[in-house]
């Protein structure tokens, strides 16, 4: 049975031998996390040259897959600590991480891609902001909702790139003439209103570079 799917690395994963033509019945987007979280430090660090430690906010059970992640962040000159979520992943976890902030407060919190993150967002948001720390999220929904900046992939493109995956697949073309696809287009969102209310200038550079502006 053909599968589709948003997948981090299916070739580092062992779910094909190659990205353009799958080895087995899996296809769909390839997500690379490791890629974005690259562009990612470097918005960070645009934004706020000063900053030397960032918490990453994550439920707890993940925090162990995230060492590359430390030592990108580390080569930067950057401590990475864990802002984590306690499991049962609900509000109440995540009123409880944001009353330790205090204790190592970072210069910036990056917002992990996590769906428990995406489902709380409107919570997050509002913890983030009470905080007054810069923060950058994983979608420009949250951006929407009054969150400082986003950076990461257009998910719009994703799902539509794997929708015509499927069509092809429907249609009769077997898996291994569906190659995976490599996300080419990042999408920037800054919501300004936010950054005057935390004391933030944003650079030039970075609204020059912004899809989507929130004034």
């Amino acid at each position: 049975m053909p599968i589709i799917g948003l997948i981090d690395d299916p070739v580092r994963m062992g779910l094909s031998t190659s990205l353009s033509r799958p080895s087995a019945n899996v296809t769909g987007v390839v997500s690379n996390v490791f890629v974005i979280a690259a562009k990612r430090i470097q918005v960070i660090r645009e934004v706020r040259r000063d900053a030397r430690h960032v918490a990453l906010l994550i439920p707890h059970r993940y925090w162990q897959y995230t060492g590359s992640m430390e030592r990108m962040y580390q080569q930067q000159g950057v401590r990475l600590t864990c802002l984590c979520v306690l499991s049962p992943v609900q509000e109440p976890a995540y009123r409880q991480a944001f009353t330790n902030l205090d204790h190592d407060r970072p210069d910036f919190i990056n917002v992990a891609f996590e769906i428990e993150n995406a489902t709380y967002r409107e919570l997050i948001v509002g913890l983030v902001n009470e905080a007054r720390i810069p923060a950058l999220y994983l979608h420009r929904h949250f951006v929407e909702l009054g969150g400082l900046m986003s950076y990461g992939w257009d998910y719009d493109e994703l799902f539509r790139h794997a929708a015509r995956q499927m069509g092809e697949v429907l249609r009769g073309s077997p898996v291994s003439e569906v190659p995976f696809y490599q996300p080419t287009k990042w999408e920037l969102a800054i919501n300004l209103r936010t950054a005057k209310g935390i004391g933030l200038d944003i650079p030039s550079s970075i609204l020059a570079r912004a899809d989507v502006v929130i004034e």
